[in-house]
């Protein structure tokens, strides 16, 4: 147990940065290996659904963030959620593409990493008890979540996120807004931009969510909750 907890706190911590050394890279920012085969979320995510969105959606926002920040070494050692919170203490004319760019990057490396191969275990642990706490129930959650998720209006994600006290709250952000920008600390997410389901869902976003239940990795989001850090 202590070494699968280093091991997530480990990947928590690539998450949070999302670098990699600059000598082995050539970038400060890199495209996170998926933790399971291109067809590993079948049938509930397929294949082409994956290999579009990480390996061009995913990997574009990778890129474009490199090069924005070619030209600024003096940031170029600054993790995904540094860039974020400090986003305006950048030089004025890369501000706005470095938000939508690291947030982008960011969001996607949570919502990637944060999910498993079905079948897949309930929360527990501490997670649940404070689900159960604000919720009710897991049901109850997973209602209000689902209900947040389907309220969400063109592009943008839904979040079970965290304060550094543990209180647990739902909340969506538009476009690749990230709860950091709100002092909250991501647990879970869930993509609601159409490309993360139209080619298998089309417009049934609730079937959509409805999936992502099954393969939602709850072991890894209770790691996420206990080891909580806005930093």
């Amino acid at each position: 147990m202590k070494e699968e907890r280093g091991k997530l706190n480990e990947r928590r911590s690539n998450l949070d940065e999302g670098r990699d050394d600059l000598n082995e890279q050539q970038a400060p920012y890199y495209l996170p290996e998926l933790p399971y085969a291109v067809n590993g979320l079948e049938p509930y995510i397929d294949k082409e659904t994956i290999s579009v969105h990480h390996f061009v959606l995913h990997k574009k926002y990778v890129y474009n963030l490199n090069e924005v920040m070619a030209k600024y070494p003096a940031y170029q050692y600054y993790s995904l959620v540094e860039l974020i919170k400090n986003v305006n203490n950048l030089p004025a004319e890369i501000r706005t593409p470095v938000f939508r760019n690291a947030g982008g990057v960011l969001n996607h490396n949570y919502y990637f990493d944060m999910m498993n191969p079905a079948p897949n275990a309930l929360p527990s642990g501490n997670l649940s008890k404070a689900i159960e706490k604000k919720f009710g129930s897991f049901d109850n959650f997973k209602k209000d979540f689902t209900a947040a998720a389907m309220a969400v209006f063109g592009s943008g994600w839904t979040w079970l996120v965290t304060d550094l006290q543990g209180s647990l709250y739902i909340i969506n952000t538009e476009n690749q807004v990230t709860p950091y920008s709100y002092d909250r600390i991501p647990i879970i997410p869930i993509d609601i931009w159409e490309h993360a389901y139209f080619l298998q869902y089309q417009a049934a976003r609730n079937d959509y969510i409805e999936a992502w239940f099954h393969v939602a990795d709850w072991t890894k989001a209770e790691v996420m909750y206990n080891t909580r850090s806005i930093e």
